[in-house]
């Protein structure tokens, strides 16, 4: 069986895009709000969340889900962009409940 990588591509393609629509309400909040969270200076709150998306969340996720699933590689898809859902909610939630506004100014 050989079939050449650009039929290998097509053939994950609609896997991947189905992954992609499942994180892309995430992808798409994640962004301002973790924007606003470094506009207002909190780069310890930034620096958590930075490390809890790009190390925690999506390293673990795509492990469970991809080899202890047993889902291969549809896991590691669905793994990686489940990820920004766990510091979009945290991030939505510091927002909208208005600890930020307590925080005092440097200057």
């Amino acid at each position: 069986m050989s079939d050449s990588p650009k039929a290998i591509i097509n053939d994950m393609a609609p896997l991947y895009m189905m992954c992609m629509a499942v994180g892309a309400p995430a992808l798409g909040c994640m962004t301002p709000y973790n924007g606003f969270i470094q506009g207002i200076g909190n780069s310890k709150m930034s620096l958590i969340f930075s490390i809890l998306d790009g190390f925690v969340a999506r390293i673990t996720l795509s492990y469970l889900i991809g080899i202890v699933a047993g889902l291969g590689l549809k896991g590691f898809f669905l793994g990686y962009f489940l990820a920004p859902y766990f510091t979009t909610i945290p991030a939505m939630i510091y927002y909208y409940s208005g600890i930020w506004k307590k925080r005092k100014l440097l200057a």
